[in-house]
């Protein structure tokens, strides 16, 4: 599996999804501690250490509850995990700071 990094980005965004289901992972600013955070001048800045495919193995499965471990759930309880499914039609609002990741659960069309 290719890793899958978490970003973050100093202003707030917002998603629309036209087609297909995405899989959004949040995590508020205050998990930095939990995921670690690259340096202010290294080429990684404003990206997340943590490997989410290490920890969550299950993110990309489209049943998410179902399908995932007790060890990728104590970690994901403890970094404040959020997940938001978002279909055609959705939008999502992503505050400013907080670590995002997201994962295409079916292709579009």
């Amino acid at each position: 599996m290719l890793p899958h990094f978490l970003n973050r980005s100093p202003n707030p965004a917002s998603q629309a999804q036209l087609q297909g289901t995405k899989r959004f992972l949040l995590f508020p600013p205050r998990a930095w501690t939990t995921l670690g955070i690259y340096p202010f001048l290294h080429p990684s800045h404003a990206q997340a250490t943590a490997n989410v495919s290490e920890h969550i193995p299950s993110l990309a499965l489209p049943d998410l509850a179902s399908s995932v471990q007790p060890a990728e759930l104590a970690w994901a309880e403890k970094a404040g995990l959020y997940v938001a499914d978002l279909g055609p039609g959705d939008m999502l609002y992503l505050p400013p700071l907080w670590f995002h990741h997201v994962v295409a659960v079916s292709a579009a069309g």
